[in-house]
């Protein structure tokens, strides 16, 4: 499904043509490409602003961050999210756009549990690894979130770990 959005010269061109694609399962997977580039399948045009895919039960992408610990995506079949692939592009000259990926791990009951980030540099997933990961620390018995642990890391120098704090077990 395509739906041209954002026209400055009264629909003779427009910034953004959304191509949307669903699995056989009626699930979404993509919106245009995540690489924002002409691939005749997902995207039919090169000069999208925003570009997205989602993988299920694709193959394993190996996320590394700065100190070399890897998360591999495991495939699942569940409809859990396997990983988030996403490209911005900012129209400025001055910067190259990256693509970005989250990868989800999930509990025993296929609960949300961590999340991985990166940006893509020479085909591997090792930029910026681990600046934004997010972890659920812990869920209550009806099955809310009980707290959530985020990795902010800005620059070379700063890093911070920030717990929230949902309710108080006892």
């Amino acid at each position: 499904m395509e739906k041209n959005i954002y026209s400055v010269d009264g629909g003779s061109s427009f910034l953004q043509s959304v191509d949307t694609r669903y699995n056989i399962r009626g699930w979404i997977s993509s919106i245009n490409n995540s690489n924002l580039t002409n691939d005749s399948n997902k995207n039919n045009d090169a000069n999208d602003l925003f570009g997205m895919e989602i993988s299920y039960q694709q193959p394993s992408v190996a996320i590394t961050d700065e100190v070399g610990q890897t998360y591999n995506t495991k495939q699942l079949y569940d409809g859990n999210i396997s990983a988030i692939r996403w490209k911005t592009n900012t129209q400025d000259p001055a910067q190259t756009p990256g693509e970005r990926i989250y990868g989800f791990d999930y509990d025993i009951f296929k609960r949300f549990k961590n999340s991985y980030y990166a940006t893509k540099s020479s085909g591997t997933w090792t930029v910026s690894a681990g600046n934004y990961n997010e972890a659920i620390d812990r869920y209550d018995a009806n099955g809310n979130i009980g707290g959530v642990t985020k990795l902010l890391i800005l620059e070379l120098f700063f890093r911070e770990k920030i717990t929230t704090s949902f309710f108080n077990s006892t």
